[in-house]
């Protein structure tokens, strides 16, 4: 991380994060407010959690993306302001 930026005090599960998605056709959509996602059959699902460590019941559903159509997911960590400072290949996944 470059020197001079620092996240919130927040712990890791509660920084404001979004997700970019790139798509087969070259598209690329963001998904802000989001911080998890799974597939759920033939789509990917961008969650809200508001903290929990998993994808339950209680999570809202950001966004749906046919999971065939996705070509790569990264993850964005945020300030506190909102400014991005940070993006993570931990969430790296690509359509074969």
């Amino acid at each position: 991380m470059p020197a001079g930026h620092q996240f919130c005090n927040a712990p890791d599960d509660e920084r404001p994060v979004s997700f970019s998605v790139t798509l087969r056709d070259g598209a690329t959509e963001e998904v802000v407010g989001a911080d998890a996602y799974a597939q759920e059959q033939s789509m990917t699902t961008f969650f809200r959690t508001d903290g929990r460590r998993t994808v339950d019941c209680w999570a809202v559903r950001m966004a749906s993306f046919r999971t065939d159509q996705i070509m790569a997911v990264r993850r964005h960590e945020h300030r506190c302001d909102d400014r991005q400072v940070e993006s993570t290949h931990d969430g790296l996944v690509t359509a074969g």
